[in-house]
């Protein structure tokens, strides 16, 4: 019995271990650089997005929902206009 419980205590620390890892890169992979939408000591959660095809952009809540990105004359944003 004793010999059991030892290799489920190994399977199981192993486990933990590859989890934890996977855990850490995909953190490490998908954070997402600050940005001056940000307050200090925190994140907005805006996130600007691209329509692919016709090039405008448009902010991303933390809520949900979208609005165009507009620039100080009130244009919508494309991309490369910046």
């Amino acid at each position: 019995m004793s010999q059991w419980f030892s290799a489920g205590f190994q399977f199981c620390l192993g486990l933990g271990a590859a989890f934890f890892v996977v855990v850490m890169v995909s953190a490490l992979l998908s954070s997402n650089p600050r940005d001056d939408s940000d307050p200090p000591g925190g994140r907005s959660g805006v996130k600007a997005i691209t329509d692919h095809r016709s090039g405008l952009q448009y902010l991303r809540g933390p809520g949900g929902g979208i609005t165009p990105r507009l620039d100080v004359s009130g244009q919508q944003m494309r991309e490369g206009e910046e």
